[in-house]
């Protein structure tokens, strides 16, 4: 799916309650990159998981919790940069990376940017980024 999971949420102005990173076996956990993370905002889940063959993000709406009750997660919520935004509301979310907007030639996005708070309340700006077969995530600086 595409990122209008996020456009949508954002239209809707999600509120985050929770981040979780998926755990891979026998890796030990680095909060700001992994195989995946599980979004959860009041209006619903997203599922953000990097495409190798596209060297893309790719987004997945989790409706029921038994779709990923086989994984291993850990909750994220007291790490950087997700402390800063958790309980915020999403008031924005576009595709980012090289050229500012760019995707790939399938159209979905090397890297997505997740703004928290409206322009005139301090916003914070996420990143989550597709490189080298992980999702990197921080807080964009100057966005």
């Amino acid at each position: 799916m595409s990122m209008g999971l996020f456009e949508r949420a954002a239209e809707s102005e999600g509120r985050i309650l929770q981040v979780e990173q998926l755990i891979e076996s026998g890796v030990e956990p680095m909060p700001d990159r992994g195989i995946g993370y599980l979004l959860t905002f009041d209006i619903g889940r997203i599922l953000v998981l990097p495409d190798r063959a596209r060297e893309s993000l790719k987004f997945r709406q989790i409706s029921n919790l038994e779709e990923v009750a086989e994984i291993q997660m850990v909750s994220l919520g007291e790490e950087d940069p997700w402390w800063k935004v958790m309980g915020q509301l999403l008031t924005r979310a576009w595709p980012g990376g090289q050229g500012e907007g760019a995707v790939s030639s399938d159209g979905e996005p090397e890297e997505i940017r997740l703004q928290f708070r409206s322009d005139t309340e301090n916003p914070k700006m996420i990143f989550l980024r597709y490189v080298s077969n992980r999702v990197h995530v921080g807080e964009a600086v100057g966005s």
